[in-house]
């Protein structure tokens, strides 16, 4: 029997605990809050598939059905309302309630709250367990699920080639605030999002759930006090129900990058926000913190308590493959969508070289792929930009090379040849 830590109680780390459950491992999950402080007291959205995979039952978590986006560019002359049907939205959830059920069904597991992780503990080239505010825990694997700013990561050493330091391009500085509502009367599009909102590098929205309105003002990259100030107060110049009356607040931060290249190294695997694994045009993370949790899962099983770099490394390739790539390439749609001229943007999306279908494979993580057949249609009519469609183009090809380098990650462990295909894709994303 090994013994598994699980530090954080991340959906991902529940649901590797209870694959684990019932096969023969000692597994702890250390909790730096109580359960009833679990996660976030928000909604956030999770792709209607994930239901059923990992049997969540809906009627233990507060939820509705996700509405349709209105996005709203900067110079764009009309709002791209998107219609999807009810079958195919996602489903919005309550991420406490979420964490509170995932947690409950754990029979096996021992869950330690109040224990926060301080740094790892490391000896011959292998994390051996880490320090807590209640003293050192030990164990044969360490499951780092401490977020973006995980302290974990950060003590690693050097020469295990995990990135520490996130780039703060790649975190998304998030207010979150819930405000009430006024009397005016409901406006027709509900669930507007900025954006570029105001030229800057982020989004904002405000949502109408008829008992209060949903804020959210996020900036890649650091935000100051007067730009949130601002933001909000052009929010409440343009939705009449929003009120400047707050009800409750927080803010966040979250990784908006490709997984980490590496995520796994002796006695050490990094899981969730800890290792990147939120779509990074959206944020949301939900659903491919869940799959690698179960990914993890499978890798830990068959590595028979063994776990070492090779034995682990199964779980970089599955996770590159599952959707990885796929994060890979919408990564490179992001960075260009961030860094380009609003009104370039504005240009693509005036002309319709940039039709609300992107934006809908946009919204959903998918990424833009222009048919053969439609080339020449939506060439043409940016034709009076030539250099603004060379630059899509290239944006393209490279969303396409980044796709498929993940996707042909080396399938065995090889020293040499894994670090010649990380360094080839921090190449693609390096400015």
């Amino acid at each position: 029997m090994s013994k598994i830590v699980i530090v954080g109680a991340g959906v991902g780390g529940l649901i590797l605990a209870y694959e684990l459950e019932g096969k023969g491992h000692e597994v702890t999950i250390l909790e730096k809050n109580t359960k009833k402080g679990l996660s976030y007291d928000w909604y956030d959205d999770v792709e209607n598939s994930v239901i059923d995979e990992f049997k969540i039952d809906l009627s233990k978590i507060r939820h509705f059905l996700k509405q349709d986006w209105a996005f709203i560019f900067p110079e764009v002359e009309k709002i791209i309302a998107l219609s999807v049907p009810d079958e195919k939205k996602d489903i919005s959830i309550h991420r406490r309630d979420l964490s509170t059920f995932l947690m409950e069904r754990l029979k096996e597991t021992t869950i330690d709250e109040g224990n926060a992780a301080k740094e790892a503990i490391c000896k011959d080239g292998k994390v051996i367990g880490i320090k807590t505010n209640k003293g050192d825990v030990f164990g044969d694997l360490i499951v780092d699920c401490c977020g973006v700013d995980s302290f974990i990561r950060k003590s690693l050493p050097d020469e295990f080639g995990i990135t520490k330091e996130i780039d703060e391009d790649d975190i998304f500085n998030v207010y979150r605030g819930f405000y009430k509502r006024t009397d005016a009367e409901k406006e027709e599009f509900t669930n507007k999002a900025y954006l570029r909102h105001l030229g800057r590098k982020g989004i904002s929205w405000a949502l109408d759930k008829e008992d209060h309105i949903d804020v959210l003002i996020g900036n890649a990259g650091k935000f100051t006090k007067s730009a949130l100030d601002v933001s909000f107060e052009h929010l409440l110049e343009t939705n009449k129900t929003l009120s400047s009356d707050l009800i409750e607040s927080a803010v966040c931060r979250i990784p908006v990058r490709r997984p980490l290249e590496k995520m796994f190294a002796n006695g050490y695997v990094a899981l969730g926000d800890s290792a990147c694994m939120t779509i990074p045009m959206l944020g949301s993370g939900i659903a491919s913190s869940m799959r690698a949790g179960k990914i993890l899962a499978s890798v830990i099983l068959e590595a028979n308590g063994v776990y070492t770099e090779e034995t682990l490394y199964p779980y970089q390739v599955r996770v590159a493959k599952r959707f990885g790539s796929i994060h890979a390439a919408i990564d490179v749609l992001k960075r260009w969508l961030l860094e380009e001229k609003p009104e370039a943007i504005a240009f693509f999306i005036n002309r319709e070289v940039v039709l609300k279908e992107d934006m809908q494979a946009a919204a959903e993580g998918k990424t833009i792929e222009i048919k053969t057949k439609d080339l020449l249609t939506r060439g043409f009519r940016g034709i009076s930009k030539p250099g603004l469609m060379l630059k899509l183009a290239k944006v393209l090809s490279k969303q396409s090379k980044a796709q498929k380098l993940w996707f042909n990650i080396p399938k065995t462990y090889d020293a040499k040849s894994f670090e010649k295909w990380r360094k080839s894709s921090e190449k693609i994303f390096r400015k």
